[in-house]
């Protein structure tokens, strides 16, 4: 892997690389327009390079919806684990 850390402007497969994410992900979601990107060159096979100014944003904001959720999955599983050790208590 390449050492990306100085650079401003990635690629999709150096964006890929720098997030851990897939390529084919970078490039849904910068075709969805939720990672910013710009155009390098014409036509329809044109390289889309991505400002790192946007993708750290992008993926903190990832990172947080994912953490939240994994919370809400615990706190579900206590619930439904605290519930039916209750229930098992109340059929002693």
């Amino acid at each position: 892997m390449k050492d990306n850390s100085r650079k401003k402007y990635f690629s999709v497969k150096e964006a890929a690389e720098y997030t851990g994410m897939s390529p084919s992900w970078i490039a849904n979601k910068v075709r969805s327009g939720e990672v910013p990107s710009f155009p390098m060159g014409e036509g329809k096979r044109h390289r889309r390079l991505i400002d790192i100014v946007h993708l750290d944003p992008f993926f903190q904001k990832e990172r947080a919806k994912a953490e939240a959720a994994d919370l809400v999955r615990k706190a579900a599983k206590q619930n439904i684990n605290g519930a039916a050790s209750t229930a098992k208590g109340r059929t002693q």
